[in-house]
């Protein structure tokens, strides 16, 4: 049993190297040209001219504003809750009217 893990092992190895093979075809293959870079207005030095002079340049930026803070808005009074001292009769066709009126018909049923 061991001998046939063994070379189930080895042939799925195989199959995996077999199927990294690069191609050799040239046709699809594209060469980019090689382009010397340089930066504008840099001089070319010579090897015996060291430039050690390094430019500073100042900090003119100005920090940005900072934005005026949100206004805070006012609170609104909480309503008075609906209590037998406090009827608030609910709006007219609501089902917390037709319950009202139900209660009315029938007391002892709320």
């Amino acid at each position: 049993m061991a001998k046939q893990r063994i070379a189930l092992v080895l042939s799925l190895f195989a199959l995996g190297v077999a199927g990294c093979g690069g191609d050799d075809d040239d046709d699809e293959a594209t060469t980019l040209p090689t382009v010397p870079l340089s930066v504008p207005g840099e001089d070319t030095l010579d090897d015996d001219t060291t430039d050690t002079t390094i430019d500073t340049v100042p900090d003119t930026a100005t920090p940005a504003p900072t934005p005026a803070p949100a206004p805070t808005p006012t609170p609104t009074p909480a309503p008075t809750p609906d209590s037998p001292e406090n009827d608030t009769p609910p709006p007219a066709g609501s089902e917390a009217e037709q319950f009202e009126n139900f209660c009315a018909e029938n007391p002892g049923a709320c």
